[in-house]
């Protein structure tokens, strides 16, 4: 079912004309082959580098914004599927692969606010 709708919002969004398509957010499943032949473009989510301090976190009640240290933002690039039209990179991202991934600039500035750097 939630599958079913998620396909029928994507479709519904593809009918209007966009040239790219991204998924955003925390619980984004970070696999560009499940949206190949969809209108989405790009995936952003994170990938847990410490489930340890992410469990324990979450265990206390906090969210995003608490676990943010513990994790890493990426960015993947779908590749698509034949049919499909081909679209522009946006500027500042790399795609030395077919899923490459760069930690955003809003990353980088919130490890360095946290001290998740250090």
């Amino acid at each position: 079912m939630i599958a079913t709708r998620i396909r029928e919002t994507l479709q519904g969004e593809a009918e209007g004309g966009c040239r790219e398509g991204v998924l955003l957010g925390p619980s984004t499943p970070l696999l560009p082959e499940v949206f190949v032949d969809t209108p989405v473009t790009w995936l952003s989510g994170i990938r847990i580098e410490s489930p340890a301090k992410v469990l324990r976190v979450v265990s206390e009640g906090g969210g995003t914004r608490n676990f943010s240290p513990y994790v890493r933002k990426l960015n993947l690039r779908v590749s698509r599927g034949s049919g499909d039209i081909s679209c522009s990179t946006p500027r500042k991202v790399s795609t030395n692969a077919p899923c490459a991934s760069q930690e955003t600039p809003a990353a980088v500035n919130n490890r360095r606010m946290t001290g998740a750097d250090q």
